[in-house]
């Protein structure tokens, strides 16, 4: 991409464990800030957007998705007349304050279900996808493939050899799925972020036990897999597309890791299915480059102890 004009995006973020009182109040949200203002800023400190508000289907607060509930926040920040609200359609919208313009966009993470090739036994995944919300889940896996392709939607492998959640998928699983161009993409995830060693600490073991999936070694095995598999999309030799997000439960998560395009090539201030759209031609075609990071060792553990005690 060299000195051509980029765009930094991210296409997995929760904002949050959960959108619940509780955690607006330890994350300050409920002290008189806005949700958005606090997104806002964390997204301009790392010059980062479009960026994705991932909806959990099991987790909505009065029927709404976390995205509709960040889009009302927006409408009542932009009444400080300093911030600007633009609507890009139903799942996409604009805040601009200061000339820094940041479009958020609608997701979600899927859970699907698949029979085990090894046990013939049914195991339990997870799927991301953007450009929609309020997406019913718990499908088969082939069934929510055909349904987001059936929209145009992408269908991203998120930490697919992770312990913890629903992983790890087989590797035969993971191939299948990459070569048949049913995964859009696979997910570096920034909060799979633990070193191995660190497990060996007793103390340090006991404190990251809500996270005893998020060992850095999964990303790493993951990226070295999907080199051995050709990008199904393009004939040019390529590997199959790895994009890298931070899965930010936090503010301070965001822009942790992120996925970079070129500027010109997204139609933005359009709408959300527009972005969606281009997004993924950039993304199969490998037209994009990423910042593979991690959160810290002191955001781990400060993750960690939060979901511990809440």
């Amino acid at each position: 991409m060299g000195d051509q004009d980029t765009i930094k995006v991210g296409l997995h973020g929760y904002i949050m464990p959960d959108y619940s009182p509780k955690w607006k109040q330890i994350l300050a949200y409920a002290s008189g800030e806005n949700t958005v203002r606090i997104v806002f800023d964390a997204c301009r400190v790392s010059d980062l957007g479009p960026y994705t508000i991932t909806d959990d289907e099991y987790e909505r607060t009065n029927q709404k998705t976390r995205f509709q509930q960040v889009k009302e926040s927006a409408q009542v920040l932009s009444q400080d007349l300093s911030y600007r609200f633009g609507d890009l359609g139903d799942k996409a919208f604009l805040i601009e304050h200061e000339e820094y313009k940041l479009i958020l966009l609608a997701g979600q993470r899927l859970r699907v279900k698949d029979i085990s090739l090894s046990t013939k036994i049914p195991r339990e995944y997870e799927l991301l996808t953007f450009g929609r919300d309020g997406i019913d889940d718990r499908d088969l896996l082939d069934d929510t493939f055909e349904s987001l392709e059936g929209e145009g939607l992408p269908a991203i492998g998120e930490h697919l050899l992770a312990y913890g959640h629903q992983g790890p998928m087989e590797h035969e699983r993971i191939f299948q799925y990459c070569t048949d161009g049913r995964f859009t993409a696979v997910e570096h995830n920034a909060k799979i972020a633990m070193p191995n060693a660190a497990w060996l600490i007793p103390q340090i073991h006991s404190a990251l036990l809500p996270l005893r999936g998020a060992r850095k070694s999964a990303n790493i095995r993951l990226e070295k897999l999907i080199k051995t598999i050709k990008n199904p999309f393009i004939d040019n030799g390529s590997s199959f597309p790895v994009i890298a997000n931070d899965d930010s439960d936090f503010p301070e998560h965001i822009g942790a890791a992120y996925t970079e395009f070129l500027r010109d090539q997204i139609r933005l201030d359009t709408n959300g299915d527009n972005i969606t759209e281009d997004l993924m031609r950039l993304i199969t075609n490998n037209q994009f480059r990423v910042h593979k990071g991690h959160l810290t060792f002191p955001q781990i553990m400060k993750y960690a102890y939060l979901i511990k005690t809440n």
